[in-house]
């Protein structure tokens, strides 16, 4: 006869029995795993959703869980990019690998933090140096992880190619086999304006170069295109090893800028981890320039020698600047001192010590003092632009407003974001947040 007492442990023990069976082995959890790229049919990837994640394979824990992924949003349609996927899979409780791996005719661009997402956790400050340790550059295909932190980063993917001054002739442009002149990555961007509708966005990928090796000049106004409304926004990312994780940079000759014969033509140019031995800038036609159909940017770039110079420049590391214009302004940029040039969140070098420094947050390599607080004076500062052990002095900045440079041309979008691309605090009329300090310099540490 069964007693009370004797039911009670039993029904205990069949409680921790199935509690046990439903957590999964021991020493496992799960991880939310989100990827950004094109969608395709479903029917060549012979699994049951019909739209398909086609951009490349997602890789966590050493298992392929591309075949898992699935829109977040009903409304995708084949062939489009920039669709979000989604799914939820078992991994080991510690850190773990986690890998992309572009197929053919797309690359892996970077790993995106989703901010807005993060931030809803209150220890998103923690969280956020952990994400940032773990994804180093944000630009190598393979990171190591921790489970809990993968559901605020996503890898996102681009149609692209790959470039390789030493490859084989005869490559496809894939990362396994990449192009090795600038006539088939010109070949692949016509192309691919030509086919699709929507707005075109490509990358082209460039390895390292090393010693006095440079890839030739590009010249964008051979570029060939007869579609009606064409938008193109084109990457040029250098400075990739062997195995496609960022290291270094990749050197140059120069740029011929487009010139468009068609009025319905908008192009959108930019450089990353590019060394350029001479840039002319009234040629180039930059930013800020006449043809507002016509944009070009950088990010962690270096010119040897600009000249024929004037109006805004952004995110450049500058060596010597030949014949300056008037009205010339440095943003987000490593430059010499010119008499009369302004300078924001910038680093201003060769200070002759006498000279007014026209300009706010900027990093000055000389002996002095800023009264005002305009500017720190950073006598030791050594070539580069991120120091960390400079930190604790460098993020005391006050936050500029939008409204106070809009006398000089100075787009709302170039104040917002670091030589990086990273997010910076910019204050508006109604912003609460004027208490937060940014970073003097082209880098935001905070």
């Amino acid at each position: 006869m069964i007693t009370n007492r004797k039911l009670l442990a039993f029904l205990a023990l069949v409680l921790i029995i199935t509690a046990v069976s439903c957590s999964g082995p021991s020493g496992e959890t799960t991880a939310e795993v989100r990827v950004q790229g094109s969608a395709g049919n479903a029917s060549a990837r012979s699994i049951n959703n019909a739209t398909a994640f086609v951009s490349g394979e997602v890789i966590v824990a050493g298992e392929d869980i591309t075949g898992l992924l699935e829109p977040t949003s009903t409304n995708t349609s084949t062939g489009t990019n920039d669709i979000e996927f989604s799914a939820t899979v078992t991994v080991p409780n510690r850190d773990i690998p986690y890998q992309v791996n572009p197929r053919p005719g797309f690359v892996f661009d970077e790993w995106e933090i989703n901010r807005a997402e993060l931030k809803k956790n209150s220890n998103w400050r923690s969280l956020i140096s952990e994400i940032k340790a773990a994804i180093g550059n944000g630009e190598d295909e393979t990171i190591i992880i921790a489970p809990e932190l993968i559901r605020y980063i996503k890898p996102t993917f681009e149609r692209g190619v790959y470039f390789d001054l030493n490859a084989a002739d005869g490559g496809d442009g894939s990362k396994e086999s990449p192009y090795n002149s600038i006539k088939q990555v010109k070949s692949f961007v016509e192309g691919n304006a030509q086919r699709h509708d929507d707005d075109v966005e490509l990358t082209i990928k460039f390895q390292a170069t090393t010693g006095t090796s440079s890839v030739e000049t590009i010249d964008f106004n051979s570029l060939g295109f007869t579609g009606d409304d064409t938008e193109l926004e084109l990457r040029l990312i250098g400075g990739f090893d062997a195995d496609w994780n960022r290291t270094g940079t990749t050197a140059i000759q120069g740029i011929t800028a487009p010139s468009f014969q068609h009025d319905d033509i908008e192009f959108e140019l930019e450089f990353r981890n590019m060394v350029f031995e001479e840039i002319d800038h009234n040629a180039l036609k930059m930013l800020g320039g006449d043809d507002d159909d016509f944009e070009i940017d950088f990010r962690k770039s270096t010119v040897q020698n600009l000249k024929n110079v004037s109006g805004v420049i952004n995110g450049l590391i500058v060596r010597q600047v030949s014949n300056p214009g008037n009205n010339l302004v440095f943003i987000n940029s490593d430059a010499p001192y010119l008499e009369g040039a302004t300078y924001i969140h910038s680093i201003i070098r060769d200070v002759n010590g006498t000279g007014a420094i026209n300009g706010v947050n900027n990093i000055i390599v000389s002996e002095g003092t800023d009264s005002e607080k305009k500017n720190i004076y950073i006598a030791d500062f050594p070539e580069g632009y991120r120091h960390d052990e400079f930190e604790d002095i460098i993020t005391t900045a006050t936050p500029l407003r939008e409204d106070d440079f809009e006398n000089i041309g100075i787009d709302d979008d170039i104040l917002e974001e670091d030589i990086e691309g990273r997010e910076r605090l910019v204050l508006d009329d109604d912003d609460r947040d004027r208490g937060r300090k940014v970073s003097y310099g082209p880098y935001e540490y905070q």
